[in-house]
């Protein structure tokens, strides 16, 4: 029934377990180093809490809990110690963990964070976590299971698990996740043969990398195109619990969650290769939207956060949707209009505290743009960048209108934009440049030199020529936002720069993205498409962070985000192939 010990196979694609979790589509059971616990430790771990990603048990081998060197590919994450002690892990299915141990015992140690511990018998263990709804059982499909509880049988403070292989042999251990009200894993998942489960991962894997790459021009670079297909292949959740679709998480290290605009970032990346996988990325939202039309700040496994949200950037994303064929049904776009119809509504509607027709963020979180210097000391912020959004997505509500027998709505968006436009130019253009202003006396920022309000130009098709000659001047000025590996949030000149402060600095994918059409929107698609390459070159070096130091490239906070990792993909789709 079960694999006997084996050689791993040549892997074809290997990955820095450094940087990248190990996980395959649909977990939200992790495999990963925490860095910032204890980053040569790889612990089995739970994905459902974003900012809480609770580290259950420690990998370990033999008596002397040897962490092992680390091996990863997207099948298979091997630890191997001196001599012949290898632990080998593979997903047989989204919530089931095979482990297989050889030349050692396999301990397992436990960590904060379960609540409570059970041994269903001397091969089964369980350990809950209670106020999650969770439980996780401990298997041995092959070999002893012990365990130790350092003195304490009844809610213990320490505990591990030992699985013992037979002389010369291998031992087999499963990891099932159980969650309330759903059914348990298949029972099938245990009886695969251990290595028929990591070829049945590698050839799934492979398939997607192939249609992958066939999106991204002959010139990318093999290994980031790699890393890339991972990302975007395992960092997928659900659909389970307010996970309604199957949902690309922000990442699998511990920005475990979506959004309400990086899930843009990733369905536009994703539209040439799984069309209907973009689509669920696109639509995620709208499962979950208010009756007044307001999208929650990010939702998880575990909840959903109405505290913020985020910039309308919905009738942009389906802008590009809509250049692929698959998406010019007009079933999906009778399905996307009104709630993108309530999305604008919410916005002049409920953000327009001084009346003046120009909608405004309330906090700096609301522009995706957290701590942007701009909003020092300057809230609400009519922002130049949200009406281009408005006025974008304007613009989709009344192209759509027609298509999906609403045309008599064409006309009142198109006459809310020309307001909108109107108001625009009246209160952020000072005659030389754009400027985001504050609610009811219109103050310009006194802080800093953002580039949120240049991201204007992504609606330069409605600007003058001169107001487009100031956007393409402020992104090419030398020495201001334009680095060698992209552009920075805030100009690294100015006083308020800081190399890691977040969206006061860094650059990030998206705003890179959407730097570059801003600058191809307002004339200049040579600048669009150096802004792309010089980005694209950063990746092979420092991979898809959750941000990045604006001078070196070197890679800042989470170690591994999905929409980096889009934007890299959509600057190739769209400038470089």
């Amino acid at each position: 029934m079960f694999s006997s010990p084996a050689v791993p196979s040549p892997v074809p694609f290997t990955l820095d377990s450094r940087r990248l979790p190990f996980g395959a589509p649909g977990a939200l059971l992790g495999v990963s180093a925490e860095t910032r616990v204890d980053p040569e430790r790889f612990f089995i771990r739970t994905l459902h809490r974003f900012s809480d990603p609770r580290e259950l048990f420690a990998l370990g081998l033999g008596e002397a809990d040897t962490k092992g060197t680390p091996t990863l590919n997207p099948a298979r994450l091997t630890l191997a110690a001196r001599g012949a002690a290898r632990l080998e892990l593979a997903y047989a299915g989204p919530g089931t963990l095979r482990l297989r141990i050889h030349g050692a015992a396999l301990r397992l140690t436990q960590k904060a964070g379960v609540s409570e511990t059970v041994a269903d018998s001397t091969s089964v263990f369980i350990a809950r976590i209670l106020d999650l709804g969770l439980a996780f059982r401990f298997r041995a499909l092959s070999g002893r299971l012990d365990r130790g509880h350092g003195g304490r049988t009844s809610h213990p403070d320490r505990l591990w698990l030992d699985l013992a292989p037979p002389a010369g042999g291998a031992a087999e251990l499963l990891v099932e996740e159980l969650v309330e009200g759903e059914p348990d894993p298949a029972p099938a998942l245990a009886a695969e043969p251990f290595d028929s489960v990591v070829a049945r991962r590698e050839a799934e894997f492979a398939d997607w990398r192939a249609r992958f790459a066939a999106t991204l021009p002959a010139t990318a670079q093999e290994a980031a195109l790699t890393e890339a297909a991972y990302i975007l292949w395992a960092f997928r959740a659900g659909p389970r619990g307010p996970l309604k679709r199957s949902a690309v998480l922000m990442s699998k290290n511990w920005m475990t969650a979506i959004w309400s605009w990086d899930n843009c970032f990733n369905a536009r990346a994703l539209a040439a290769v799984d069309p209907a996988l973009a689509w669920d990325q696109f639509m995620f939202f709208f499962d979950h939207q208010s009756p007044g039309g307001r999208f929650p700040d990010l939702i998880t496994a575990f909840y959903t956060q109405w505290g913020m949200t985020k910039p309308p950037v919905y009738g942009w994303t389906l802008r590009h949707l809509r250049k692929h064929a698959w998406f010019q049904d007009p079933v999906l776009l009778a399905q996307a209009y009104e709630p993108i119809a309530r999305q604008t509504r919410f916005w002049f509607e409920q953000r327009d505290s001084d009346g003046d027709g120009l909608p405004e963020y309330g906090h700096g979180c609301d522009s995706g743009w957290d701590n942007g210097t701009g909003f020092d000391d300057n809230l609400p912020s009519a922002s130049p960048d949200l009406a281009a959004w408005l006025l974008i997505q304007l613009e989709e509500l009344a192209d759509l209108a027609p298509r999906v027998g609403r045309a008599a709505d064409a006309a009142k968006w198109d006459a809310l934009a020309e307001r909108l436009l109107a108001s625009l130019r009246r209160h952020c253009w000072d005659g030389r440049g754009w400027r985001a202003v504050r609610a009811g006396d219109h103050r310009p920022s006194p802080h800093g030199d953002s580039l949120l309000p240049w991201l204007v130009g992504l609606a330069g098709h409605r600007l003058t020529v001169e107001e487009r000659a100031a956007v393409v001047a402020a992104l090419s000025e030398p020495g201001r936002f334009l680095t060698a590996h992209g552009v920075a949030t805030e100009s690294v000149r100015s006083s308020l720069y800081e190399p890691d402060g977040y969206w006061r600095g860094p650059i990030w994918g998206p705003s890179t993205v959407v730097a570059s059409e801003a600058a191809a929107a307002c004339g200049c698609p040579d600048l669009a498409a150096e802004i792309a390459r010089r980005f694209v070159a950063m990746a092979p070096a420092h991979g898809f962070a959750e941000n990045h130091d604006a001078i070196s490239g070197a890679p800042l906070r989470d170690p591994a985000y999905s929409w980096t990792a889009s934007a890299w993909t959509t600057l190739q789709q769209d400038w470089l192939s």
